[in-house]
């Protein structure tokens, strides 16, 4: 089953492989559905081929040299399969699904490994479970205890170095700028690496982070609030703190404002929250990170993963290395 059209240009030719259909099946007029009438090629290995960057380039070439904004019979029809013996189609089979085996796994580790953070912050970050050797009472404060708004004014408005805060805890990138902006039209704050930093409309869509270094020096408006640590905050705990999608998503009852409600940090400092010591905060902080760079190290290997299989299809699928039968 193939996407035809959906309004998103990069699911059309987007491949559905079923093996086994039980009962009756119905599709929308957004997908076309094919059959194998060919006893020269397995389905499955057709489906494979259809769902590689080979078919996409032919797209491309019959469509013009451009992207294509809807998928037809006849484009279907044109698309040219290199097919080996029905034997070397199915060994090919082997070697990418147990290449997509391996991408799945990884996949799955991922998400586990982001269920047990979940579940641990949610315990962790509000005294429910203690971190080992830590047993005095965590202190109750108010958020305007913890941080303060930074507000130093960048004397010299810099269009190429502004950044914005992504939703759902995507991160701090830099932001692209259109042609209508002009320097100075708007007053720019200092931004240093280190610094908490939100977005007033959508922090209760995960619009939050850290400042990382290569940012130092960057501009925002007081739309895009920062604020520096006081004494005694560990900056990622803090960080952490927030960064729990239950405890975020319910800030948006202290949204204010007509239109565009925002979150403004004179709401945000009244907000109470329970402090354990500096030592216990970088303790927890530790140990949360230790799950970041698991995570992270897993998508670099899926990455990877998908990269090699791509590369391997690329070959395989094209007859520039034969698989031995």
């Amino acid at each position: 089953m193939f996407v035809r059209s959906n309004g998103n240009k990069e699911l059309i030719g987007r491949v559905l492989y079923a093996k086994k259909i039980h009962g009756k099946v119905t599709h929308s007029g957004f997908t076309i559905r094919a059959r194998n009438q060919s006893n020269e090629v397995l389905s499955e290995y057709c489906a494979i081929f259809c769902s590689s960057s080979l078919v996409k380039q032919q797209f491309m070439t019959k469509g013009g040299g451009s992207s294509i904004s809807n998928l037809n019979q006849k484009l279907l029809s044109e698309i040219e399969i290199p097919l080996p013996p029905l034997k070397e189609q199915k060994e090919i089979i082997d070697i990418l699904t147990t290449w997509a085996k391996a991408i799945n796994l990884k996949e799955t580790l991922i998400e586990q490994k982001k269920d047990q953070k979940k579940g641990l912050m949610q315990k962790l970050l509000v005294g429910e479970i203690r971190m080992p050797g830590f047993y005095e009472e965590w202190d109750n404060k108010l958020i305007g205890d913890l941080i303060i708004e930074s507000k130093e004014v960048a004397h010299e408005a810099d269009l190429n170095k502004k950044i914005t805060v992504k939703l759902n805890l995507k991160g701090i990138e830099k932001r692209s700028f259109s042609a209508i902006e002009k320097e100075g039209a708007t007053t720019q704050y200092l931004r240093k690496a280190g610094q908490f930093i939100y977005g007033k409309q959508n922090l209760h869509k995960g619009a939050l982070g850290l400042i990382p270094e290569e940012l130092d020096g960057f501009q925002t408006s007081t739309d895009i609030p920062a604020f520096d640590f006081r004494d005694e905050v560990n900056p990622l705990w803090f960080y952490y703190y927030f960064a729990r999608e239950n405890y975020y998503t319910d800030l948006e009852k202290i949204s204010t404002g007509t239109g565009s409600k925002r979150i403004q940090p004179k709401n945000l400092y009244k907000l109470p929250i329970k402090v354990p010591s500096l030592a216990e905060q970088e303790a927890i902080s530790r140990l949360l990170s230790t799950f970041d760079k698991e995570i992270n190290l897993l998508k670099k290997e899926s990455k990877e993963y998908q990269k090699q299989r791509k590369a391997l299809m690329q070959t395989l699928l094209t007859g520039k290395i034969r698989v031995k039968v």
